[in-house]
C-alpha cells in the first residue's frame, strides 16, 4: 500500500521498518488505509526528534573527561535508537554513535588491553593554586538539588540527558578550597544519579518482562486460535473476531519473536476465512434441505387433517402418525433464519388444529383429557396440603416426586392448562418460600435422617454376616421397610448412605444365594441317590424268593425316606418311579401268596392298616406342598434382592414381601400338620 526508503505498509496495513546495517525492522502498528500520510508523518517527526536528541547527548558525551563513562553512555544510547518507534536513516544515526565508540576504544586502551586512563573524578580536580577564580558553593548545592528531584522522574530519555548536563556542568566549575564539603556534595549528586539510573534499569526490565508476557499471552491465543482450525469449527466466526481483537489489543512485544507469531496468526486466519466460506455454503445448503424436509411434514399433517371428521374411528393410527411427524421434525435441523419462525407456526398451528378436532370428534380423547385433569387437580390439592407439613424434608422430598409426576400426565383441556399449572406453581413456590425460611429445620430434619440411616446400616452390616439366612432375610427386609420409612438425608450424601446400605444388602444376598446354590448341589446329589436306591429296588423285583425280597425292600424304602430334597422340577417323577418299582415287588410277593392281601398303592407294609397307609398319604401329600412352598418363598427372597428402591420399586418390593410372609405363614401351618400326623402315625404302629 505504501513504501518508502526506510519503511512500508504491507497488505494487512501494519506499518513496518526496514531491515537496516544494525537492527532488523520493527512493525510499528496497524495504520487506518485512510491516514495513511499521517501515520508517515508522525514517525518521520519521531526520527527527526530522535535526531536531535542523539546530537545533544554525543556533545555531552564529547565534553566528559570520563572515558569509561563515555563507552557506557554511548552504549545506553545505542539501545535507545533501535528501541524507537520512528522512520528515518537509522545507519547514518547509529553510524554517529558507532564511530563515537571506536574512536574513544582506540585511546582508552593500551598495548595490553587496559585503560590508558582513570575516568575522572570530579572531586579530585585542580586545587586553588591551580584557579584564579574560586565559585561559591552554592552553585554545586544547586546542582545536587536539581539531581536529586530528576533522581524521581520517569521520562528517562530527558532525565538521563540532564543529569549528562548537570555532570558536564558540575566539571567545568573551579575546584573550591573546601574539599570535605564538595565531597559531601559529590556524594549526594551520586546517590540521586544512581537512583535515577537504578530505577530506569528496574523500568526497563519491567519492559522487557512485559513484552515477553505479552509474547506469551498471544502464544495462548494462538494455540487457541490454532485449536479451533483443528477442530475444523467454521461456523465459529464470533469466537474468531473475539481472538482477532484480543490479538490486535496486545501492543508492546519483542520485536523478531512477535513478527513470527503474526506469520502464523495470518497463516490462521487465512485457512479459517477459506473454509468457513466453504462452510457457510454447505449450510445454507443444508437449511434449505431442512426447509424442504419441514415444508414436507406440513403437507403430510394438512392432509392427516383433511381425513379427521365425525365419523373417523383409526385414531390410534391417526395418533401413531402424528407423534410419528413430530419426531422426524425434531430430527430435522435449523431452517434458513428468516423462515425459521414462520414454518414453526404453520407446523405448530396444524398440529394444535389435529387435537382441537380430535376432541370435537372422540369421545375417548375427550374422556382420556377429563383423566389427566382429575389427576393434575389432585396433585394440585396435595401439593397444597405439604404446605403445613411438619416434617419439610419428608414434604420436600415429596413436592419433587410431585413435579415428576405432573410432567408424566397427558394433556388437560385447553380452558383448564394454564389455570391449573398456576395453582401447582403457586403452591410449589408457596412451599419453597417456606422451606427457605425454615432452611435451619430443614437441615436438622435431614441430618436426623442420615444419623437414622447411618444406624440401619451398621444394622445391615451386623446381619450381612449372619449364617442364619432364612432368620437374616426377614430382618433385612424389615431394615429395607424402615429405610423407606425414614425421609431424604443431604443430598450430597445421600447417594454415599444408600451404597453402602446397599453394600451390605448385596453382601448378605450374595452369601443366601450362595448357599441356596448349594443346597441345589446337594439336591441333585440326592437324585443321583434315589435313583440308585431304585435301581436295588428294581433288582428285587428278580429276587428268586418274593417274600424274602419284601423283607429286603423295606431297609432300601427307608433308605430312600432318610435321603434329602431333590430338584423341585424331579420330585415328583423320581417319586413315581420310586413307587412304581415298590409295587412290582408287592405285587409279585402277593401273587405267590394264597392269601387276598389288598394291592398296597405305597411302599408301607404288606399288613399295614388303612389308617396307616391314610395317614402316610396325607404325610406324603403335605410335604409335597411344602416343597412347593419352601421354593417359592427361595424364588420370590431372590427376586426382591434385584428391585432397586424407587418409588415403584418399593410397591413392589411390598408385594412380594406380602407373598412371602403368605407362604411362610401356609408353610409354617403344613409343618406343624405334618408334625402331628407323625405323632399319630408313631402311635398307630405303636399299637399294632
Amino acid at each position: 500500500m505504501f513504501e518508502n526508503e526506510s519503511g512500508y505498509i504491507n497488505d494487512e496495513n501494519r506499518l513496518v521498518q526496514k531491515d537496516n546495517t544494525f537492527f532488523k525492522g520493527r512493525e510499528l502498528g496497524k495504520v487506518n488505509p485512510a491516514k495513511v500520510e499521517e501515520a508517515m508523518e508522525y514517525f518521520k517527526q519521531s526520527f527527526e526528534q530522535l535526531n536531535g536528541y542523539v546530537d545533544k547527548v554525543l556533545k555531552i558525551i564529547d565534553a566528559s573527561s570520563d572515558k569509561q563513562g563515555q563507552l557506557n553512555k554511548l552504549e545506553v544510547l545505542k539501545q535507545e535508537i533501535t528501541q524507537s518507534d520512528a522512520l528515518g536513516d537509522f545507519d547514518t544515526l547509529l553510524g554517529k554513535v558507532t564511530g563515537r565508540k571506536e574512536t574513544i576504544s582506540a585511546n582508552f586502551a593500551n598495548a595490553d588491553g587496559t585503560p590508558s586512563e582513570k575516568p575522572a573524578d570530579p572531586a579530585s580536580i585542580p586545587t586553588a593554586d591551580e584557579r584564579d577564580e574560586l565559585p561559591p558553593m552554592p552553585e554545586f548545592e544547586e546542582i545536587v538539588t536539581k539531581a536529586e528531584s530528576l533522581s524521581a522522574g520517569s521520562d528517562w530519555q530527558y532525565t538521563g540527558l540532564e543529569f549528562d548536563n548537570l555532570r558536564l556542568k558540575w566539571e567545568k566549575l573551579p575546584v573550591p578550597e573546601q574539599k570535605d564539603a564538595l565531597s559531601k556534595l559529590w556524594g549526594k549528586f551520586k546517590a540521586a544519579e544512581d537512583t535515577y539510573y537504578r530505577r530506569r534499569t528496574e523500568y526497563q526490565n519491567q519492559q522487557r518482562e512485559k513484552r515477553q508476557m505479552n509474547l506469551e499471552k498471544r502464544q495462548l491465543i494462538l494455540d487457541k486460535f490454532q485449536k479451533l482450525v483443528d477442530n475444523k469449527k467454521w461456523q465459529a466466526t464470533d469466537e474468531v473476531k473475539s481472538i482477532q481483537r484480543r490479538w490486535e489489543s496486545i501492543k508492546k512485544l519483542p520485536a523478531d519473536e512477535a513478527k513470527k507469531q503474526d506469520v502464523k496468526f495470518e497463516e490462521l486466519l487465512g485457512v479459517f476465512d477459506k473454509n468457513k466460506v466453504e462452510y457457510l455454503v454447505q449450510t445454507r445448503q443444508k437449511e434449505e434441505d431442512n426447509l424442504s424436509g419441514k415444508l414436507a411434514i406440513i403437507d403430510k399433517l394438512t392432509l392427516i387433517l383433511s381425513e379427521v371428521n365425525p365419523e373417523t374411528k383409526n385414531w390410534d393410527a391417526l395418533d401413531h402418525q402424528v407423534e410419528e411427524l413430530s419426531r422426524q421434525w425434531k430430527k430435522i435441523g435449523s431452517a434458513p433464519k428468516e423462515q425459521s419462525n414462520q414454518v414453526w407456526d404453520k407446523f405448530r398451528t396444524s398440529k394444535d388444529e389435529y387435537f382441537v378436532r380430535k376432541l370435537e370428534f372422540n369421545p375417548a380423547y375427550k374422556k382420556e383429557l377429563e383423566r389427566n385433569y382429575q389427576k393434575m387437580l389432585a396433585i394440585c390439592v396435595e401439593t397444597e396440603k405439604l404446605k403445613e407439613e411438619k416434617d419439610i424434608a419428608l414434604a420436600a422430598r415429596q413436592v419433587n416426586i410431585l413435579h415428576k409426576k405432573w410432567k408424566k400426565i397427558g394433556p388437560v383441556p385447553q380452558e383448564h392448562n394454564q389455570p391449573l399449572w398456576d395453582r401447582f406453581k403457586t403452591a410449589s413456590d408457596e412451599f419453597n418460600k417456606r422451606k427457605e425460611e425454615n432452611i435451619d429445620v430443614l437441615r436438622d430434619q435431614e441430618k436426623t435422617n442420615y444419623e437414622t440411616k447411618k444406624a440401619l446400616c451398621e444394622q445391615a452390616e451386623t446381619l450381612s454376616e449372619t449364617d442364619d439366612l432364612i432368620k437374616g432375610a426377614r430382618e433385612m427386609d424389615a431394615l429395607m421397610s424402615q429405610w423407606k420409612e425414614v425421609g431424604p438425608v443431604p443430598k450430597n450424601k445421600s447417594g454415599k448412605i444408600w451404597r453402602r446400605f446397599k453394600k451390605a444388602m448385596d453382601v448378605f444376598y450374595k452369601k443366601r444365594r450362595s448357599f441356596f446354590k448349594e443346597q441345589r448341589e446337594d439336591q441333585k446329589k440326592n437324585y443321583e441317590d434315589k435313583k440308585k436306591v431304585i435301581e436295588e429296588i428294581n433288582q428285587l423285583a428278580e429276587h428268586e424268593n418274593a417274600g424274602e425280597a419284601v423283607n429286603l425292600v423295606k431297609p432300601l424304602q427307608e433308605k430312600f425316606n432318610k435321603i434329602g430334597f431333590v430338584p423341585i422340577k424331579k420330585k415328583d417323577s423320581i417319586y413315581k418311579e420310586f413307587k412304581q418299582a415298590c409295587d412290582v415287588v408287592y405285587d409279585r410277593a402277593r401273587s405267590e401268596s394264597k392269601g387276598s392281601e389288598p394291592k398296597s398303592a405305597k411302599f408301607a407294609k404288606p399288613q399295614e392298616s388303612n389308617t396307616t397307609r391314610k395317614l402316610g398319604s396325607e404325610i406324603h401329600k403335605l410335604k409335597k406342598e411344602c416343597d412347593k412352598l419352601n421354593d417359592e418363598i427361595l424364588h420370590f427372597d431372590d427376586y426382591i434382592t434385584f428391585v432397586k428402591p424407587s418409588k415403584k420399586g418399593n410397591q413392589l418390593r411390598d408385594q412380594i414381601q406380602d407373598k412371602i410372609d403368605s407362604a411362610r405363614e401356609k408353610l409354617e401351618g403344613k409343618q406343624q400338620r405334618i408334625e402331628d400326623l407323625r405323632r399319630e402315625l408313631d402311635k398307630v404302629e405303636d399299637d399294632a
